[in-house]
């Protein structure tokens, strides 16, 4: 059976979804999830569900600005991405989000909801900006899944777009899911992100990938959705839980001789 909690960890509105009690599950691995512009994190409880009966400790989050702590300003009727004023507000929304996760996950561990240091970052839409972001600050993540979101915030207008600092990333694991015809977040920045990544990834190749959905949108087919949620559990499954790993031990050794700079 699955357990729900609402709680808020220093002062960020979460929901937990897990088996059995949190401890155990997240000895498993600690996932939190972020959910699109103005949304909140009741829309993903279906994911949240997912990951709780796969044993983790699921995390959902209200981004900055939305759910319990929504902000008139990103109400959908206020905010209009193709707009520069709109894109403005969301990566500020976007940063904000993940400056917060080392409190919070420090939060999680001393409430003594969490043991253990298996972390996840999921995303969707623009959650998945969040995780990109998180990575640069947050080097307790242990995989982190972008799905329908993208790396490039600006070359020039943001000095802190994901995309010019891949070395901070390395060689923490990374998989960018994408829709090939999807015309609100553009797959092509994710993709070249991925293809920065292949040098630097070279001793674990297995750590960072991107799959493209062809014919699929912002919006994916039921069909399609079930399949790139497969391929984001899995990914947990293999850094966090060690399962069906090819090369778990060479990934080990990287891990720890980076750690160790």
């Amino acid at each position: 059976m699955i357990e729900k909690m609402n709680i808020k960890i220093n002062l960020t509105p979460a929901i937990l979804l897990y088996k059995d009690n949190t401890k155990k599950a997240s000895l498993n691995g600690t996932i939190f999830l972020y959910h699109g512009l103005t949304s909140c994190k009741e829309a993903n409880l279906k994911e949240l569900e997912s990951l709780a009966k796969q044993g983790y400790l699921a995390v959902g989050l209200d981004n900055y600005g939305h759910g319990e702590r929504q902000k008139d300003e990103f109400l959908p009727e206020n905010i209009d991405v193709n707009t520069q004023e709109g894109k403005d507000k969301m990566i500020m929304a976007v940063n904000k989000t993940a400056q917060e996760l080392p409190n919070i996950i420090n939060g999680l561990h001393f409430m003594g909801i969490t043991q253990g240091d298996k972390i996840g970052v999921c995303g969707i839409s623009m959650g998945a900006f969040i995780v990109y972001a998180a990575l640069l600050r947050e080097k307790r993540i242990k995989a982190a899944c972008s799905i329908l979101g993208s790396p490039y915030f600006s070359d020039d207008e943001y000095d802190d777009s994901p995309h010019m600092f891949t070395e901070k990333i390395y060689p923490t694991p990374i998989l960018s899911l994408n829709g090939s015809d999807d015309d609100i977040v553009c797959c092509k920045y994710a993709k070249e992100f991925h293809e920065n990544l292949h040098n630097l990834y070279k001793e674990c190749p297995q750590n960072q990938k991107y799959i493209e959905y062809d014919g699929e949108n912002h919006f994916f087919t039921e069909q399609g959705w079930n399949k790139l949620w497969t391929q984001a559990t899995n990914w947990f499954d293999i850094f966090l839980m060690n399962k069906n790993h090819e090369n778990i031990d060479a990934y080990t050794q990287i891990t720890e001789k980076y750690k160790k700079k």
